[in-house]
This record gives C-alpha cells, sequence and structure tokens, in this order.
C-alpha cells in the first residue's frame, strides 16, 4: 500500500470517521468497515456528507440535474459522496469538482485498479484536486457484484442524506 501512495485508516484508530463507526448493512445491522484503504486528503472525511446515486443509464437532463445539484452542494461546504460508477455517480463526482468542492469516492476492489476503467482519469482528478478515494478492500481485490453492493452502506454511512438523481 504505501509503494502505491494508499493509506491505511483501522477502525481503531481516532482518525476512523465517526460517523462510519455505525453504518448499516441491507438488513439493518451495524456493518463498519474495520480497515479503510485511501487514496488523496484524509482530512475531506471530516466534512459534511451529501451521498449522490442513481442509475447508470441516465438521460441527458439526469446528467445535468447531477451536475448542477452536487457542484450547489460543494458549494455550500458538503463533500459529495459517491461511487465513481458510469452515470448519476459520475454527474455527482464531476458537479462537486468543477464547482471546486471535494468529493470521496467509494470503491468495491482493491485501488491499484480502477472500475469501470472509463472512470480512471475521473478517479485521478479526484485525488489530484484534494478529493479521496477510499475502499475497505486491499491491493488486489477484485470486484464482484457482492462487493459492488456492499459499498453502497459506506456511501450511505458516510453522508448525512443521500440524493437520488435519477432512476430506472
Amino acid at each position: 500500500s504505501e509503494k502505491e501512495g494508499i493509506g491505511v485508516v483501522s477502525y481503531y484508530d481516532d482518525e476512523f470517521p465517526e460517523i462510519l463507526r455505525h453504518c448499516m448493512n441491507e438488513d439493518g445491522k451495524e456493518d463498519p468497515p474495520v480497515v479503510l484503504y485511501y487514496k488523496g486528503d484524509w482530512s475531506v472525511t471530516q466534512m459534511p456528507g451529501l451521498a449522490v446515486i442513481g442509475t447508470r443509464e441516465m438521460i441527458k437532463e439526469g446528467e445535468s440535474a447531477g451536475k448542477y445539484l452536487a457542484g450547489e452542494f460543494a458549494k455550500r461546504g458538503f463533500c459529495i459522496v459517491s461511487g465513481l460508477a458510469i452515470g448519476c455517480d459520475t454527474s455527482g463526482h464531476r458537479g462537486a469538482l468543477d464547482a471546486g468542492g471535494k468529493t470521496i469516492a467509494f470503491l468495491a476492489h482493491g485501488l491499484d485498479t480502477v472500475y469501470p476503467p472509463e472512470n480512471t482519469d475521473l478517479a485521478n482528478e479526484i485525488v489530484e484536486k484534494g478529493g479521496l478515494l477510499i475502499s475497505e478492500y486491499p491491493i488486489g481485490f477484485p470486484v464482484s457484484r457482492y462487493t459492488l453492493v456492499a459499498r453502497d452502506r459506506l456511501q450511505a454511512g458516510m453522508s448525512l442524506a443521500t440524493l437520488v438523481v435519477h432512476t430506472g
């Protein structure tokens, strides 16, 4: 991790985000991550978070709305939290960055790769502009249906509210 520029914070460290200590899984049970791996500026975890989520197959109006709303919240001091997926997640991250705000992308795999690969440039830009990539998975851990679903609890758990931009 150190060689790749990846930091590590555990549940037992003072730096672990308090809000994530009580995140819930789909069964309504507390399910905080034990370890978080990250690239970028860890201090953004102290900002109030707003999750931006929705479909991957969005229409043009949904994309515009996602960028606009994420940008407006970012201008008001919220960190936009999403999962780097194509569609609504991308519009949320892009809106925050375009407004000069901060964004956190929770990834469903190790931080040595980016999924989807089409968002590699966006992932790099998030880090370059003072944002953060976070995963509960170590280097080399592959993406799967399970990890994509499990990551959703972290996006919600890091956020004070969730904005659903567009659904199917």
